[in-house]
């Protein structure tokens, strides 16, 4: 391949060369216009005056750029220079997990089960969402999976923190690697040490040739090794297709049942969900309390009935618990489970099948979170009704299906009236507070009346008692953008997803002043809930983690989201900090 180094390709300046794989090179750039480090990784094919192979590539690429979860590298960009396709994805700096695990077997060490445990939640909480969107990754390796957190560099020498994540990358590289190429049909593709049987044998694959590709990963963290080995390619293969895994010496046996389901010969037998098997690891390590935070509720299927929540403002003077993201018969049910885990992992996972099947016909109900939102304003000191809008009591419709980790499922919900503000809290309005208040903003950018960018939760929840308002809750902010009545629409202007072309029009680069794009305007008259930047809420309508915030709408740059999107995140990782406003709401105005 030529030589890229100090070239600019689209909008990104390749800066330094960082690795090279079997697919593609990867380098290090500069994103021009975002003024951010980006990773950049140009493909080995080469396309030539092909319009077949170059839409194929588009194609393939567009589909994993649409891919958003906070343990999947996010894609920016996708083009073609020269023949040569290329992605521009997310840069993060934590080594790739196999290089950590190079590190530690060197010194005959493992990661601990409870670790272990953490990074395979993250893992199949990413896994089990991109094939919701029909993705399959197909190259599931530690290779592909990255180790990120707060700190810029992950030593290789010391035990992990609590703080490291597991953040999958190069999802479909394969499979767009393909397209790229007139590849010949039942091409055995993939790493053969953690290839399916069905991928080894060229067959048609889905989504649970991953299911047993992470089955290799967990055997390695346990075991130090992968279970097949072999002096030659052919012959790895033909163990992944024919032989069972060795039992790891010294793991119970509760822990090799959960190795020997996932790497199943047959995918009719091993998991049919990757969340399944870090629920069976949890309990199968004794880590009974935490297996009841992956379980998430089956979604009510072929019901027109929503079940309806009485949304109440929280006593800000005494906050309570926060409840970790359940189903509420999981917390009444996990006292069962507790009992059972005496009686042996066979009975818990028996306890677990039966309790899927009962969700079906237990209504779903939710609970909004007890954390107090930012303070509320004082009777006597209540905000101008100047460029807020009115959002009359009654009953709206919140959630949608499919239920999953960021959609919760249908709700009514019963609101008082409120007030929320028409437009996003501008740069020029934050900076009125930061130099009345002395408030200190690292971090915080915009200029004039584009949205203030950049703000934690805190910050936001400050700048709004400031004013005698509060964070609007979740549930008030989607009411506001969806209006009222049943199955409202899940985007302000409708149920278009591109509101006839007019998305087209927003910027991808950058924020838009507010209220600029017309179109971008709820039933109620409330602008830009999505495409600019997200924006934080206060208190949640279903459960969430603890230590976690809700961010709602969307930013530039990104498909647009529907209006029951919501994303948990830790409120100082900066991923998400750097492209987060915010808007505030009131009870009363004078």
């Amino acid at each position: 391949m030529p030589d890229w180094l100090g070239k600019t390709i689209g909008k990104v300046r390749i800066e330094k060369y960082l690795a090279r794989g079997g697919m593609a090179e990867v380098y290090l750039g500069t994103h021009l216009n975002l003024e951010r480090p980006v990773a950049i990784k140009l493909l080995h094919s080469y396309i030539e005056e092909d319009p077949d192979l170059l839409a194929r590539f588009h194609r393939e690429a567009k589909v994993v750029a649409g891919l958003r979860h906070p343990n999947i590298v996010q894609v920016y960009d996708f083009d073609a220079i020269d023949g040569h396709p290329y992605i521009v994805m997310e840069y993060l700096k934590g080594p790739p997990l196999s290089v950590y695990l190079r590190a530690l077997h060197k010194r005959n060490e493992r990661i601990p089960p409870h670790q272990v445990a953490r990074l395979l939640k993250a893992l199949t909480s990413a896994l089990d969402y991109a094939h919701e969107q029909n993705v399959i990754h197909r190259d599931i390796k530690p290779g592909n999976i990255l180790l990120h957190g707060k700190a810029d560099e992950i030593p290789l020498d010391k035990p992990l923190t609590n703080d490291v994540e597991a953040v999958l990358t190069d999802f479909g590289l394969v499979r767009i690697a393909h397209t790229a190429t007139q590849t010949v049909s039942g091409m055995i593709s993939g790493t053969p040490a953690y290839m399916s049987p069905e991928q080894a044998r060229g067959d048609q694959m889905d989504h649970r040739t991953d299911i047993y590709s992470l089955g290799i990963v967990l055997y390695e963290l346990l075991a130090g090794r992968v279970p097949f080995e072999a002096d030659s390619t052919l012959s790895v293969i033909y163990k992944q297709i024919n032989e069972p895994p060795p039992p790891i010496p010294g793991v119970p046996p509760a822990v090799q049942a959960v190795i020997d389901h996932a790497l199943a010969k047959n995918p009719n037998n091993r998991y049919a969900k990757s969340g399944k098997m870090a629920v069976d690891f949890f309990l199968s390590i004794g880590m009974t309390a935490d297996a009841e935070t992956i379980v998430e509720a089956a979604p009510v299927e072929n019901s027109k009935q929503v079940p309806t929540v009485i949304e109440s403002k929280p006593d800000v003077s005494e906050p309570k618990p926060v409840p970790n993201r359940k189903p509420l018969w999981i917390g009444a049910g996990i006292v069962s489970v507790l009992v059972l885990a005496a009686l042996g992992f066979g009975a818990l996972r028996l306890f677990l099948n039966s309790s899927s099947n009962a969700a079906n016909s237990t209504e779903v109900q939710t609970q909004a979170n007890a954390e107090p939102t930012a303070t509320q304003a004082s009777a006597t000191e209540l905000p101008a009704s100047d460029g807020m809008v009115e959002i009359a009591a009654g009953s709206y419709q919140v959630g949608s299906l499919p239920a999953d980790d960021y959609h919760s499922a249908p709700i009514n919900v019963t609101l008082n009236d409120f007030w929320i503000d028409a437009y996003q809290t501008t740069f020029a309005e934050y900076q009125q507070f930061v130099n009345a208040t002395g408030a200190q903003t690292p971090g915080v950018s915009g200029e004039g009346n584009q949205p203030v960018r950049g703000v934690t939760w805190d910050q936001a929840a400050a700048y709004c008692s400031w004013v005698h308002k509060h964070l609007p809750t979740e549930a008030e902010w989607e009411a506001a953008g969806r209006g009222p009545g049943p199955n409202p629409p899940l985007y302000p202007w409708g149920s278009d997803q591109s509101a006839g072309g007019n998305t087209l029009n927003l910027p991808d680069q950058d924020t838009y002043p507010v209220g600029a794009m017309p179109f971008n305007k709820s039933p109620f008259g409330v602008y830009d809930l999505v495409g600019n930047l997200w924006e934080w809420v206060g208190e949640s309508y279903a459960s969430t983690p603890a230590g976690l915030k809700i961010l709602r709408g969307g930013r530039f740059g990104l498909p647009i989201n529907e209006l029951s999107y919501r994303l948990a995140v830790t409120p100082d990782d900066t991923r998400y900090v750097q492209f987060a406003g915010f808007r505030c709401a009131a009870d009363q105005v004078r």
